[in-house]
């Protein structure tokens, strides 16, 4: 009988440490290449994986198992070892952008993946950045009312350009940004768009600039009379 436990014991001993194994001696690996996706070249980035495990409430908690820079060529790969739960996702980030206060800031950006240990996550090439555009305007007044022009677009202040008392007949030029991603870099169909205001004393008004983004040049030029 006691060997009969001795066996029993010894086989559930193995058993778990064979299913701990995978978990606690394998590794999970992941690569991949950090673009920007307008100039087609790589971008110094700042990658994290993290994995999840569960909690006693219902869901999971982070730990950050790793953290790597991007080489020259924008690439990156990380080699750690597995925990007990195979979902992870990292977040790489990128160029600074500026928030609404005009405050730098890095954009990180999240991919969930569920890698099996001893086998490798390859992303390829990411393109999630933001690139920044750029627009250089002269504007002229025209009108003889005492008119204010300014950016009335919800972007970083010091986009928000008011040119107060501008005499009639006399010209200023100003350089608009603004960030955009892939996808709305897309979706606006490759054009820099952005919105202005004038206001006086006896009206106000406004309208909007579309300019074509084209020969993969991330400057826009216009004129605007007012």
């Amino acid at each position: 009988m006691m060997k009969k436990l001795k066996l029993l014991f010894l086989f559930f001993t193995v058993t778990v440490l064979v299913c701990c194994a995978k978990k606690l001696f394998f590794h999970v690996e992941v690569k991949g290449t950090v673009m920007d996706y307008f100039s087609n070249k790589p971008i110094p980035s700042t990658i994290k994986l993290y994995g999840l495990y569960k909690t006693a409430d219902p869901g999971y908690s982070e730990k950050l198992l790793e953290t790597v820079s991007t080489d020259g060529n924008g690439n990156f790969k990380i080699r750690t070892k597995a925990m007990k739960s195979e979902k992870y996702f990292i977040i790489f980030q990128g160029k600074t952008t500026y928030n609404y206060n005009n405050l730098p800031e890095n954009v990180g950006h999240i991919y969930d993946i569920s890698i099996e240990p001893k086998k490798t996550k390859d992303f390829g090439q990411l393109f999630e950045s933001t690139h920044t555009f750029y627009c250089k305007a002269i504007i002229t007044h025209t009108s003889s009312l005492p008119y204010d022009f300014y950016i009335s677009d919800p972007f970083p202040v010091s986009n928000t350009i008011s040119f107060h008392n501008c005499p009639t007949g006399t010209s200023n030029t100003f350089t608009y940004f603004r960030g955009l991603s892939k996808t709305e870099y897309e979706e606006s169909n490759h054009t820099f768009i952005f919105h202005y205001g004038l206001s006086g004393p006896s009206i106000v008004g406004g309208g909007t600039i579309s300019l074509p983004i084209q020969n993969n040049k991330d400057t826009v030029y216009t004129t605007i009379e007012y």
